[in-house]
């Protein structure tokens, strides 16, 4: 497969420009009659089952009459072989579990809808969305703390998210929430021993601090013997007490001091995008456990969660009839979007 990659990415991409739009289809399809061609699906493979990239090959090789005439024809595609293909350094992990979230409750608003034919077509895209991600209950928590490290939107995006699938305040947002902030504590606890050399995560003070903060605890409890035993009243004195009654002093690590901080929402022209990176490069200085952190975090490349399922490999045969019923709604989305 090695040595023929190349190969297989042309062909690759010569059925992703046929299939990215109803009318190149359809210039397809014409190409594929003239040719005296039988017609039939053209699926587009799984980069990560070779039994679906078989399928696209043995598919495409049918179809080659078709294709050489595309070469002869059509100019646009040619030029799509010509582009320039460089690697994205754009972020998008951070970007994931927003877009699944619309997606699952859009479906699930459509399948309440009073059209059958819609409805029905919702349950069924819905089943294949929950078959493909395993259920967003059982999706990788990492995947959510991306979305928390955008300081854009940090956990208030993830409280709307965990609202919008399962209402708020029930059973199931609560026990999302909870395993969500069992995963950030425990990853800030591995990263801080990391580098802190096996210090305690909620210990962030040096050691000199922390013989200064003793100092001026000795101090003040001086100050207050005075205040105490003379009756001359200090208001710092006052104020320390003030503040242990209603609680206002606690310790804070990284973290609580992170999503504690509002969220940046910054005025940015129409289609610009909050620059993430440029926040923790900023900040890395004031949380330098969670930068860390985040660039491990931001730069993975996600994809559906099936490391279970190599016991479980579809068939060829199932493989092509999920590609043909993709190829189905494909076929009925465009022609609804044209009849619009």
């Amino acid at each position: 497969m090695a040595e023929i990659d190349q190969n297989v990415a042309a062909i690759r991409n010569a059925v992703s420009y046929v299939r990215s739009h109803t009318n190149r289809l359809r210039s397809f399809e014409l190409k594929v009659d003239s040719g005296k061609i039988s017609r039939g699906s053209l699926p587009l493979d799984v980069k990560t089952r070779w039994n679906s990239t078989y399928l696209m090959l043995t598919t495409a090789q049918k179809f080659k009459v078709a294709f050489d005439k595309m070469v002869a024809e059509d100019k646009l595609y040619n030029d799509y072989f010509c582009e320039i293909e460089a690697a994205s350094t754009s972020l998008n992990s951070h970007k994931c579990y927003e877009e699944l979230v619309t997606i699952a409750t859009n479906l699930m608003s459509l399948i309440n809808s009073y059209d059958p034919e819609l409805k029905s077509k919702a349950t069924e895209i819905l089943k294949k969305f929950d078959k493909y991600w395993d259920g967003l209950k059982n999706l990788n928590k990492m995947l959510i703390v991306a979305t928390v490290f955008d300081p854009s939107k940090k956990l208030e995006l993830v409280k709307l998210c965990l609202e919008g699938l399962y209402g708020n305040d029930t059973v199931e947002y609560n026990e999302m929430f909870d395993s969500l902030i069992t995963v950030l504590r425990s990853l800030f606890k591995e990263y801080s021993t990391r580098l802190g050399g096996g210090t305690d995560p909620d210990d962030q003070s040096s050691q000199p601090n922390k013989t200064s903060e003793s100092s001026r605890e000795q101090s003040i409890e001086r100050m207050e013997i005075v205040d105490d035993c003379v009756g001359y009243k200090r208001i710092d004195v006052s104020y320390k007490h003030k503040l242990n009654e209603i609680g206002v002093i606690e310790k804070r690590d990284e973290l609580e001091t992170y999503l504690r901080e509002s969220v940046e929402n910054p005025h940015l022209m129409i289609g610009m995008e909050y620059d993430v990176l440029t926040y923790w490069r900023t900040n890395s200085a004031r949380f330098p456990v969670l930068s860390e952190i985040t660039r491990d975090v931001l730069a993975m490349q996600w994809m559906k969660q099936d490391l279970k399922m190599e016991s479980r490999l579809p068939s060829n045969a199932q493989v092509l009839e999920d590609l043909a019923e993709d190829d189905k709604l494909e076929r009925e989305n465009g022609d609804a979007t044209v009849l619009e």
